[in-house]
């Protein structure tokens, strides 16, 4: 969220609308980015959640009105917004939030792309044809809602997992477990949790933006992730063995970084 607050750019005096309350957390941080001159509007679905935001919002002595009401919507009663800021994501961005937003405002909205393990959130410039993307950053929020439309259930996907004790070591998922055979599904388990082929580009990324990078590349079908306990790994099929491992590369892993292993053919 810091990422996201930072890249929208506020000022003081700008007009903010939120889509998705949550906690209030969000809200509370506008006001302080937008000045007392500013004004700031978080529309949530829950009502519950709403007064739950509002009581927290009003306690920190934070001026941002909540108010509920489809986030698709917007909020059309207090319009013109100079930002518009989305902490729910969606396959698309609704008119409603163009419409609302003043010509060359600024709206940030995590867009879902199919298959992938993260999702993009662009920096959307209004112009008089559209928007114009200017910068996107890589994330993950819950599934915007429409009013009494239930939380979304996350989709279970193709998994492997080998574990001792009790305790989980390595886990893969993707599509491309559906076209191994379980020899190859049983290889792919072993690999993945030895060292593996490794092949450092000299390029280091945060594991979200590897992750998105790898999500846009690479088609699903062709891609099988693996999350041990700690940090995030790629295991990318081969066509060719290396060495006497397995047909996978797999980066190294620490806490704060993930070296950068996947390279175009050829």
């Amino acid at each position: 969220m810091a990422s996201m607050l930072e890249q929208l750019q506020l000022r003081d005096g700008m007009r903010v609308l939120e889509v998705g309350a949550g906690t209030g957390y969000n809200a509370a941080l506008l006001p302080v980015l937008v000045g007392r001159r500013g004004r700031v509007v978080s529309v949530d679905v829950d009502p519950e959640l709403a007064r739950k935001a509002c009581r927290a919002l009003r306690t920190g002595g934070y001026k941002a009105r909540v108010v509920v009401g489809d986030g698709r919507e917007g909020h059309a009663e207090l319009a013109p917004y100079d930002r518009v800021i989305v902490t729910a994501s969606s396959d698309h961005v609704p008119i409603a939030w163009f419409e609302q937003l003043e010509p060359e405002g600024l709206l940030e909205a995590p867009l879902q792309l199919p298959g992938a393990e993260v999702q993009a959130i662009p920096l959307l410039r209004k112009t008089r044809s559209g928007f114009r993307s200017t910068d996107v950053l890589a994330g993950g929020f819950m599934p915007l809602r429409s009013a009494g439309q239930e939380a979304a259930v996350a989709i279970e996907l193709p998994a492997l997992l080998a574990s001792e004790r009790g305790w989980p070591l390595q886990q893969l998922t993707g599509d491309a477990l559906d076209t191994l055979s379980a020899r190859a599904k049983r290889r792919a388990l072993s690999i993945s949790s030895s060292e593996g082929c490794r092949r450092p580009l000299g390029l280091r990324a945060h594991p979200s933006a590897l992750m998105f990078f790898l999500s846009l590349e690479l088609p699903t079908r062709a891609r099988i992730t693996t999350v041990p306990r700690f940090g995030v790994g790629v295991i990318r099929r081969r066509r060719q063995p290396c060495g006497d491992r397995a047909a996978a590369d797999r980066p190294q892993h620490d806490d704060q970084l993930v070296a950068l292993v996947w390279r175009r053919r050829g």
